[in-house]
C-alpha cells in the first residue's frame, strides 16, 4: 500500500494539471496528458526527480515556469528534475534535465549514512536500501572488504560506518563517481586509513589476496569480474563473495537454449514436418525440472513464496554460479552459495537477487 502523503500527492497532480490544460487547452487531448504524468518518483530534500516514462510529450517542452512551480509546491519541494534515457556509455551515466532550479547536486541521507551527488553525473537507486540496511547488520570487525563496483560509495560507507570493517578498498573506473565517493568518505568523516580508493578498471587494480569479503554490486551481471573476486578474496583462509545478479525466470527463456541451436542449424520449423515428439517432450519436461532436493538453498528460503518458474531458474543459477567460480580458484576451493536475498523486481520475470557465496580452500 502506497503511503497517504504519496497518494495525495498523485492526486493533487492530476488536478493541477487537468486544471492547467482545462484553462490554457491545446490540440492535444487531456487524456494523452495525463497518460504522460508520472505515477512515481523520487524526492531527495528538496529536488523531486521524476522517471524517464513521464513528461516525454513535446508539450511539456513549451510551458512556462510558473506551471513548473505549481507542481513543485504540490511535491513541497524547490527543484524539479525529469530522467531521460541512461546513456549509452561504460560508465551509465545519467540523462537529466532540470526544469526548475539551477543548483544538480543533492544529498541523501540512508540509515544516517550521508551520499552527496550530481544527479547529472551519479545514479542513484533507492532500491537498494534494504541492501544497505543488511550490510549494516554484519560484523565485519578485523574484516578487509572489497567493493569491486563502488560507485559514489553506496555500499563501502555502510561497510564502513555500520559494519565496522577494518579496512575497504574502493574500486572505481567512473571519474564522475569517484570524486563524488571521495566526497562521501569526507562528509562522513571516512579516514583515508580505513579508505582506499583504486580508481581504474577493476580487472586490472583490484589488490590480490587480501580480502575476507568483496562486494560485486553491477546489475545486470558482474561475471566478468568474477575471476578477479577470486583472486581477491585471502587465498589461506577464503571469505565470502556478495554477487548481485538479475536472473530471468520467464518459462520460454527455459528452452531458448534448444531452440537457438535449432535455429543454428537452419532447420525450418513449420507445422508439418517439425514436431516433438514424445522423447523430444520428454527431454523438455526433464530439462524443466529442478534436479536438486528439498535442502537446497532456494527450497530453504523461499519454500511457497516463489513460484516454480522462478525456483527452476534460480536453482540453476546457483549450480551455474558456483560451478564457474570452482573453476577461477587454482586449488581446490569449497563453494557454497548460503544465502540468496531478493532485493527487488528488475523487469518482469527479471528479478534482481544477491548471492551471499562462502569460499573456502579445502586444507582448512
Amino acid at each position: 500500500m502506497q503511503p497517504q502523503k504519496f497518494i495525495a500527492h498523485a492526486d493533487e497532480l492530476i488536478q493541477f494539471i487537468s486544471s492547467y490544460f482545462n484553462t490554457n487547452p491545446t490540440n492535444v487531448t487531456i487524456n494523452t496528458i495525463l497518460s504522460d504524468i508520472p505515477s512515481k518518483w523520487d524526492i531527495h530534500n528538496d529536488l523531486v526527480m521524476f522517471p524517464d516514462t513521464s513528461f516525454t510529450l513535446e508539450i511539456w517542452e513549451s510551458l512556462p515556469q510558473s506551471f513548473w512551480t505549481g507542481i513543485a509546491d504540490i511535491m513541497r519541494v524547490k527543484r524539479i528534475a525529469v530522467k531521460s534515457r541512461i546513456k549509452n556509455d561504460n560508465f551509465r551515466t545519467p540523462k537529466m534535465k532540470l526544469v526548475l532550479g539551477d543548483d544538480v547536486i543533492v544529498k541523501h541521507i540512508d540509515n544516517g549514512v550521508c551520499y552527496e551527488f550530481d544527479i547529472t553525473k551519479n545514479m542513484f537507486s533507492k532500491g537498494n536500501i534494504s541492501e544497505k540496511l543488511r550490510i549494516a547488520k554484519f560484523d565485519c570487525t578485523n574484516e578487509v572488504v572489497v567493493d569491486m563496483f563502488a560507485g559514489i560509495g553506496y555500499f563501502v560507507l555502510p561497510y564502513l560506518l555500520k559494519a565496522n570493517a577494518k579496512k575497504v578498498y574502493a574500486v572505481e573506473w567512473n571519474p564522475d563517481a569517484v570524486s563524488a565517493l571521495y566526497r562521501n568518505l569526507e562528509i562522513n568523516h571516512v579516514t583515508k586509513e580505513r579508505c582506499e580508493v583504486l580508481c581504474g578498471d577493476n580487472r586490472k587494480v583490484t589488490p590480490k589476496n587480501i580480502a575476507e569479503r568483496v562486494n560485486l554490486g553491477l546489475i545486470p551481471t558482474s561475471s566478468a569480474s568474477w575471476g578477479v573476486a577470486c583472486e581477491c578474496l585471502n587465498q589461506s583462509k577464503g571469505g565470502w563473495l556478495h554477487i548481485h545478479e538479475n536472473v530471468e525466470s520467464k518459462l520460454s527463456t527455459l528452452l531458448y537454449e534448444q531452440t537457438k541451436k535449432l535455429n543454428e542449424q537452419d532447420i525450418e520449423l513449420n507445422n508439418q514436418d517439425t514436431k516433438l515428439n514424445e522423447q523430444d517432450m520428454e527431454l523438455n519436461n526433464q530439462e524443466l525440472k529442478c534436479k536438486c532436493d528439498k535442502m537446497c538453498v532456494i527450497h530453504r528460503i523461499f519454500k511457497g513464496k516463489i513460484n516454480e518458474n522462478k525456483r527452476i531458474a534460480w536453482c540453476r543459477f546457483v549450480d551455474t554460479l558456483e560451478c564457474k567460480l570452482r573453476c577461477y580458484f587454482k586449488k581446490v576451493w569449497t563453494v557454497n552459495v548460503e544465502n540468496i536475498e531478493y532485493l527487488k523486481s528488475y523487469a518482469p520475470h527479471v528479478d534482481n537477487l544477491i548471492f551471499d557465496v562462502k569460499c573456502t580452500p579445502t586444507n582448512i
